[in-house]
C-alpha cells in the first residue's frame, strides 16, 4: 500500500522477525518452538521503562537483540525484559508479605495460629516459593552500570554473590519448617520468635522502593506522583512496624520474664485482652501516631520503663525522617533552577502557545514529543553554551555527538580519519516525527541524509514501498545525482538524521573523490531495488548515469596526479 494513499506508514515489504532469534527448520519438534517462543520474553522489550532511555530506536533495541542471541548463552535473561519485569513484580509482593503480613502475624496473631494456621501455612509456602525462583533468576538476568549492559554470566553471577545472595538465602531459608520437624511440639511464642529472621529482609528495602517506582512506571503513574507515592509507603511502613513493635515487644517481656508490670501497662489501661485484634492494632496506631508528629502521647501514658524506652526510639526515628524530609524539600527549591525544571516551564509555555493558536490534539502530542525527544527533558540554549567554547573544543564535542554516526555509516569504513572528519565537520541534525515526509518525489535534491537512529520507508513515484533505511544509511543520495528526488523517504520511527548540504557535498568530494565513488555506489544499489520493484520507463537511463558516473569518478581516482 503506497504512503500517498493513507498518509501513514503500512509497511508492504516482507516482515521478517524482529526478535533476533534463528529460524528453527520446519520438521522441529514442538518442544524446540515452545522453548524459542519462551525465549522471546527473556530478550529486551519496550514494555520496561528503562529500554527507551538505553536504546532510541526500534532498530537500536532490534540490534541488541541480534547481539544477545548470538553472543551470550540462551538461559541469560536481559534486564530489560518482558520476565525481569514479572520477576520485580513477583518480589514485591514477596517483600510486602516481610514488611507488613509477617511483622503483623508475629505481634498480633502468634496466639491465635491454630485458627489461621491453614492461611499463614499457604502465604509462607507462596513466599518461599517466590524467593526461591527469584535466587534462581538473579543468577541469570543481566545488570546495568554506567549504562552498560552486561550480560556474561560469570559477571552476574559475581555481582550477586558479593551483593545480595547473602541477605536473600537467610530470608528464604526455611528456618521454621527445619525447627518444626526436629521439634514438632515447638510453642507458638517460639514460633514468633524464629520468624524475627525475615527481618533481614530490611536490608532490601532500598530495592523494594525501587521496584515499587518500576512498577509506578509500568502503571503509567505521572512521574511527578512517584516521590510522593515512596514517601507516603514508607511513612505507612514506619508507622505499622512501630504499631506491632509497642504491641509486641511489651506482650513477650511481661507474659514471659516480669508478670507483675502487666497491670500497670499501656495494654491493661486499654484492656487489650478484651478486644479483637483490629481494635488492638488501631489502639497502636493511634499511639504511634501521636508520638511519630509529637501530638500527644495517646490515651493513656506509661510509667514503665521498657515502654518509655520504646517510644523513646520512635520518637528519634520519627524525627529523623522528619529531618530527611525538610532537607529534601530544601533541596528541592534548591534544585527549581535544574534543566529539568526550566524544560517544564518550556513546556508550559508551549502548551499555552500551541493552545492561544487552537492546535488540534494530534498536532500538540508531535510538537511535545518533538521537544521531548530534542531536549531530553532538560531545556538549555546550545547556542550560547557552544559560543563560550573555543572553536576547536566546539570541533571535539561536536564529533563525540557522532560517535555514534561515525561507528555505524558503511560510507566511512575504511575511510582516513581526516576525510570523515572533514565530512562530520558540516552535517546539521535534525529531528523527524514518526510518518514525518523526509522528501518527497519531484522536490529539488540540494542536500543528503545520514540516518543517526531511526527507521524510514522509501517509495517510488507510483507509491510502492521500496526499501527501509536505518542506522548509518544514507538517504536521497540518487535524488541528488539527478537533481531532482525520484524517490518519497518517510520516517517511521523516531528518527535523528544528520543533513549533508549540496555545497558542503560538492566541496569534499572536490577534495576528496572517494567519497563520490562511495555516494554512486549506494545510489546504484537504491536505483537496482527501485527497479524490482515496479516498472520505470526511465531506470535504464538513470542507471546507466549512475554506473557511468562512478567509473568516470573510479578512473580519476586511479589517475596518477
Amino acid at each position: 500500500m503506497s504512503y500517498k494513499s493513507v498518509g501513514v506508514h503500512r509497511c508492504s515489504l516482507r516482515k521478517n522477525s524482529d526478535s533476533g532469534l534463528s529460524k528453527l527448520s520446519p520438521r522441529s519438534n514442538a518442544l524446540s518452538k515452545l522453548w524459542r517462543h519462551l525465549r522471546k520474553y527473556f530478550l529486551p522489550s519496550y514494555a520496561h521503562y528503562e529500554t527507551k532511555y538505553h536504546f532510541k530506536s526500534n532498530v537500536s533495541l532490534k540490534m541488541e537483540k541480534i547481539r544477545m542471541a548470538k553472543n551470550f548463552p540462551s538461559y541469560v535473561i536481559h534486564p530489560f525484559s518482558i520476565l525481569n519485569i514479572c520477576r520485580e513484580t513477583m518480589m514485591l509482593l514477596v517483600w510486602f508479605d516481610r514488611y507488613f503480613i509477617n511483622i503483623y502475624m508475629m505481634c498480633f496473631l502468634f496466639t491465635n495460629n491454630k485458627e489461621m494456621g491453614l492461611f499463614i501455612s499457604i502465604i509462607s509456602i507462596a513466599c518461599d516459593l517466590g524467593y526461591f525462583v527469584h535466587i534462581c533468576m538473579m543468577f541469570i538476568t543481566g545488570f546495568t552500570l554506567d549504562k552498560h549492559i552486561y550480560l556474561e554470566p560469570r559477571n552476574i553471577a559475581g555481582k550477586y554473590i558479593f551483593s545480595y545472595f547473602i541477605i536473600d538465602f537467610i530470608d528464604f531459608f526455611p528456618t521454621k519448617s527445619i525447627c518444626k520437624l526436629i521439634n514438632p511440639n515447638m510453642m507458638e511464642l517460639q514460633d514468633a520468635k524464629l520468624a524475627l529472621i525475615h527481618f533481614v529482609s530490611l536490608l532490601r528495602l532500598k530495592t523494594f522502593c525501587q521496584y515499587f517506582r518500576h512498577t509506578l512506571y509500568l502503571l503509567k503513574v505521572p512521574k511527578k506522583m512517584h516521590r510522593l507515592l515512596i514517601f507516603v509507603e514508607l511513612i505507612f511502613m514506619m508507622v505499622h512496624w512501630f504499631a506491632c513493635l509497642i504491641y509486641g515487644v511489651p506482650k513477650f517481656l511481661y507474659s514471659q520474664y516480669d508478670t507483675d508490670k502487666i497491670p500497670h501497662s499501656y495494654m491493661a489501661k486499654v484492656q487489650f485482652m478484651k478486644r479483637n485484634t483490629l481494635e488492638k492494632y488501631i489502639f497502636c496506631i493511634h499511639k504511634v501516631m501521636c508520638h511519630f508528629y509529637k501530638s500527644g502521647r495517646g490515651i493513656y501514658g506509661t510509667i514503665l520503663i521498657e515502654e518509655a524506652i520504646i517510644y523513646t526510639f520512635v520518637l528519634v526515628i520519627a524525627n529523623a525522617f522528619h529531618i530527611y524530609i525538610t532537607i529534601y524539600i530544601l533541596e528541592w527549591f534548591k534544585m527549581m533552577c535544574n534543566p529539568e525544571n526550566k524544560f517544564a516551564i518550556k513546556l508550559a509555555q508551549l502548551n499555552d502557545y500551541l493552545t492561544m493558536k487552537n492546535c488540534n490534539v494530534h498536532l500538540k502530542y508531535r510538537i511535545m514529543l518533538h521537544y521531548h525527544h530534542k531536549f531530553q527533558s532538560k531545556y538549555f540554549q546550545e547556542e550560547k553554551i557552544l559560543n563560550g567554547l573555543s572553536e576547536h573544543l566546539q570541533h571535539e564535542l561536536f564529533l563525540h555527538n557522532c560517535v555514534h554516526i561515525i561507528s555505524h555509516v558503511n560510507m566511512f569504513k575504511g575511510l582516513p580519519k581526516h576525510i570523515v572528519g572533514h565530512v562530520i565537520a558540516v552535517l546539521q541534525p535534525e529531528i523527524y516525527l514518526p510518518n514525518d515526509m523526509i522528501y518527497k518525489n519531484g522536490d529539488v535534491a540540494d542536500c543528503m541524509y545520514f540516518i543517526s537512529y531511526g527507521l524510514t520507508a522509501s517509495y517510488t513515484a507510483a507509491g510502492n514501498e521500496i526499501m527501509h533505511s536505518e542506522d548509518g544509511d544514507l538517504i536521497g543520495c540518487i535524488g541528488f545525482n539527478m537533481g531532482v528526488h525520484n524517490q518519497t523517504a518517510v520516517a517511521i520511527d523516531l528518527t535523528e538524521t544528520f543533513k549533508w548540504h549540496k555545497k558542503d557535498i560538492l566541496a569534499s568530494t572536490s577534495l576528496y573523490p572517494e567519497l563520490m565513488s562511495r555516494i554512486l555506489k549506494i545510489a546504484e544499489e537504491v536505483q537496482q531495488k527501485s527497479d524490482n520493484v515496479d516498472y520505470n520507463p526511465d531506470r535504464d537511463e538513470n542507471y546507466l548515469k549512475l554506473v557511468g558516473k562512478r567509473r568516470v569518478v573510479e578512473d580519476l581516482i586511479k589517475r596518477p596526479t
